[in-house]
C-alpha cells in the first residue's frame, strides 16, 4: 500500500487501485467530535496499517460487501407456510452463516447451513493471504442449491450443536471453526434413550438442555482410574473420579480435579509438540484465534488417547498411564496449593462461575455494581450440551454460554418454552435485566406467549412520554 500526494492506493496483480476513502463524524458523550477515516480496497475494509504504512490488513465481510437483504428474509420467514417455503426464502439470507432448523404443522422439518459464503483458497482459512494475489481472491459464493441441507431424515431428528454437520465429501471449505462433536453425540444419544422408550415429550426435550456429562471426562477418567497411587493421598484424591460418571455437576469435585487435569494434559502434549514457552501461550490465549486451535488440537489428543494411540505421547513416557500418574499429581498438588485442603472447596461451583461485566463498568467504576449483571455458579462446561465453556486465562470463569435456551412445541405453540442467560432488557435499571438468570442457572424456563388471547391477559403497558 502507498500514499501518492495524499491519495491511498493498493497493489494488486501488479497494478495500483485506488482505495475508497469515506469519513465520518461521530459525536462523543461529553467530549468532542470524533472523524472516523474507512478505507476500502477490493479485499474489504482496512483494519490496520503497518509502522511505515506500506502494508495493511483488510477485512472481507460478505454482510458489507454488497447489499445485504437479511432484514427482507426475516419478514419472508414469518410469513411461510410450510418447511419447504422457509428453506427458499433462506436464499436471500447473508449473515451469520449458521445452522438453522425449522419444523411446520404437516409433519415435515429441516436443516440448512444459510448464508453467502464465498468459494475461497482453503489457506484463506487459516492465515491472513497476500491481498495483491489474484489467487487467494474469492470466486463468488456457494451456490444456494448446494448448501449443506437434511429434509425429514429416516432417523426421526435432526442434531446440531454447533459441530461439522457435511461430511469430508463436500466440495467447499465453509469454515474451520466447529466445535467437537461430544454435545451433538451426546445429545443424539439421549435422543434415542428417550425414542427407545417410546417416550418423548416437551419434558424429554427440555431435560437434554440440562446434560451436563462429558464425554471426554468419560474417556480420560477411564484411563485415571487405572492408576495405583503408592501415596494414599492422591489414591483418596483419586476415589473421587472413580465412581464418577463425568457429569460435571456444580456441586460436585470431580469436575475440578478433571478440568485442572485436562488444562496440564494439554500443555504436556503441546510443549511436546512445540515447546513450553508456545504452550504456554497457547493456553492463555484470550480471543478466539488460539482457543479455536486449542479446542481442535484437544478433542484430537482425546480421540487418540480413546483409542491407545501413543502417536501424541509426549518422550519420556513409556505409555498414557505413566503419563497420567504424574500430571494426577501435578493437578492435585496445585488444586491444594490453591484452594487448601478442605476438598468442599473444590466443587466446581466454587470454581465455575460467570463473571458478566457490562461493557461500561470500567469507564463509570462507581456504577459497576449497578451495570454488572449477577454472578452464578452452573454446571456444565465446553463439551457438555448444557454449555458453559470456561477461560484457561482465569481459569475456570465461565466464558461462553447457550444465548439462549428454547423449547417450540408446534403441536401447541403455548406450551413452548424459553430462558436467557440475564433477562429480556437491556437496561441495568429494569427490573427485567437480569431476573431470568436466577432461573436460567439452574435449568429453569419461562412460557412463551404465542395465542393473542394470553398475551392480552399477561402484557403490560408501559408509556415512555418525550420529554
Amino acid at each position: 500500500i502507498r500514499n501518492i500526494n495524499g491519495i491511498w492506493e493498493y497493489q494488486y496483480e501488479g497494478q495500483w487501485e485506488p482505495v475508497i476513502e469515506d469519513s465520518y463524524d461521530l459525536s462523543v458523550l461529553n467530549s468532542e467530535t470524533m472523524e472516523i477515516h474507512s478505507y476500502k480496497t477490493r479485499n474489504g475494509y482496512i483494519l490496520s496499517f503497518n509502522n511505515d504504512n506500506t502494508k495493511a490488513i483488510s477485512f472481507r465481510y460478505s454482510a458489507t460487501e454488497e447489499f445485504n437483504t437479511g432484514f427482507n428474509v426475516i419478514r419472508q420467514m414469518i410469513d411461510s407456510k410450510n418447511s419447504d417455503q422457509m428453506e427458499n426464502n433462506m436464499n436471500g439470507w447473508v449473515d451469520p452463516c449458521n445452522n438453522f432448523i425449522f419444523a411446520d404443522t404437516n409433519g415435515d422439518y429441516g436443516y440448512i447451513n444459510r448464508g453467502k459464503v464465498p468459494v475461497r483458497n482453503l489457506l484463506n482459512a487459516w492465515v491472513p493471504v497476500p491481498g495483491w494475489d489474484k489467487k487467494y481472491d474469492w470466486n463468488g459464493y456457494v451456490p444456494f442449491n448446494e448448501l449443506p441441507r437434511i429434509k425429514n431424515p429416516k432417523n426421526g431428528f435432526i442434531v446440531t450443536a454447533n459441530n461439522k454437520i457435511p461430511d469430508e465429501d463436500y466440495p467447499f471449505y465453509l469454515s474451520l471453526d466447529s466445535a467437537p462433536e461430544y454435545r451433538a453425540k451426546r445429545i443424539t444419544q439421549r435422543i434415542k434413550s428417550h425414542l427407545e422408550k417410546g417416550k418423548f415429550d416437551s419434558k424429554s426435550m427440555l431435560a437434554i438442555h440440562s446434560e451436563i456429562i462429558s464425554i471426554p471426562a468419560q474417556i480420560l477418567t477411564k484411563e485415571i482410574k487405572k492408576i495405583n497411587f503408592e501415596n494414599l493421598s492422591y489414591s483418596e484424591l483419586q476415589k473421587y473420579l472413580i465412581g464418577w460418571d463425568g457429569s460435571m455437576d456444580r456441586n460436585f469435585v470431580a469436575p475440578t480435579i478433571y478440568s485442572e487435569f485436562r488444562y496440564r494434559l494439554n500443555k504436556e502434549i503441546i510443549s511436546g509438540l512445540l515447546d513450553s514457552d508456545k504452550a504456554d501461550k497457547m493456553l492463555n490465549a484470550g480471543g478466539r484465534g488460539a482457543p479455536g486451535h486449542l479446542r481442535t488440537l484437544s478433542a484430537r489428543f482425546i480421540s487418540y488417547i480413546d483409542r491407545n494411540n501413543t502417536e501424541y505421547l509426549p518422550n519420556g513416557y513409556e505409555n498414557w498411564t505413566s503419563l497420567f500418574e504424574q500430571i494426577f499429581i501435578e493437578s492435585c498438588d496445585y488444586l491444594i496449593n490453591k484452594y487448601g485442603n478442605d476438598i468442599d472447596l473444590w466443587k466446581w461451583e466454587n470454581v465455575h462461575k460467570t463473571y458478566p461485566v457490562h461493557i461500561l463498568s470500567n469507564l463509570f467504576p462507581e456504577l459497576s455494581d449497578q451495570l454488572n449483571p449477577p454472578k452464578f455458579s452452573i454446571s456444565g462446561d465446553g463439551d457438555t450440551p448444557h454449555n458453559a465453556g470456561y477461560s484457561n486465562v482465569s481459569r475456570f470463569d465461565v466464558v461462553a454460554t447457550s444465548v439462549a435456551r428454547y423449547m417450540f412445541d408446534i403441536a401447541d405453540w403455548n406450551n413452548s418454552r424459553w430462558i436467557v442467560p440475564l433477562g429480556s432488557s437491556g437496561h441495568p435499571g429494569s427490573k427485567n435485566y437480569a431476573d431470568q438468570g436466577y432461573l436460567w442457572k439452574d435449568d429453569k424456563v419461562i412460557k412463551m406467549q404465542y395465542s393473542w388471547d394470553v398475551i392480552t391477559k399477561n402484557y403490560q403497558l408501559q408509556i415512555i412520554k418525550k420529554k
